[in-house]
């Protein structure tokens, strides 16, 4: 799931449908309940980006 999450995380939200040019936790969050149907806390999204070893400023700045 985590490698799965860091493939979305490194792409633009645009490519899912998202209007957003930047990805946010809560964009993710609403991406997970949208693909798999699953709600999780806001600071666990946050904690499992982290554990991708993405760097918050690669995932937000994305364009």
């Amino acid at each position: 799931c985590l490698h799965h999450l860091k493939k979305v995380a490194l792409k633009s939200p645009v490519e899912f449908g998202y209007c957003e040019k930047y990805w946010n936790g809560k964009l993710i969050r609403s991406y997970l309940k949208k693909k798999w149907g699953i709600e999780i806390a806001l600071r666990t999204v946050q904690n499992w980006l982290l554990k991708t070893g993405i760097r918050k400023s690669k995932w937000i700045r994305l364009k």
